[in-house]
């Protein structure tokens, strides 16, 4: 199952037509099957590399940095922007990277540190992130974890 997921034609991915029902955005009176699908599902379609998902997910995350609307990216739905962000980061492209940072930084909450975490744990084979290590303090890195 999973060979065929991630071999399938982007255009005809089976979680494309249930996307479009649920979109990014809660809608009133949905179950809460339908809420607790949603990052599921954007999950999967970021990893498959929907390209749609990806810069859907990508426009979210730069307003939410940016503070112009904090409720386009709600906790459920954050891990996935995140994801979608570091599907974009290079060695020569890091805004992406370094805006995860300044989130990882100014954040008080644990939950949101660990996803940031998260993120750049599932991104470490990429070179650039290889220079957290340098750009974190320890007391960073031990606070992130307790």
């Amino acid at each position: 199952m999973t060979f065929l997921l991630f071999h399938w034609p982007h255009d005809k991915c089976p979680y494309s037509t249930t996307f479009r029902n649920l979109g990014w955005d809660p809608k009133d009176g949905e179950s809460h099957l339908d809420a607790m699908l949603r990052p599921v599902l954007l999950d999967a379609l970021v990893k498959l590399g929907h390209d749609k998902t990806i810069h859907e997910g990508a426009r979210r995350f730069r307003i939410f940095v940016h503070g112009h609307n904090t409720s386009l990216l709600p906790s459920d739905t954050r891990k996935v922007a995140y994801l979608a962000v570091m599907q974009n980061v290079t060695s020569s492209n890091r805004s992406g990277y370094d805006d995860l940072l300044k989130v990882y930084r100014q954040t008080v909450e644990a939950e949101e540190k660990a996803r940031v975490l998260g993120m750049w744990i599932l991104n470490l084979q990429k070179r650039t992130l290889t220079k957290l290590a340098g750009e974190l303090t320890c007391s960073e890195w031990l606070v992130s974890l307790f």
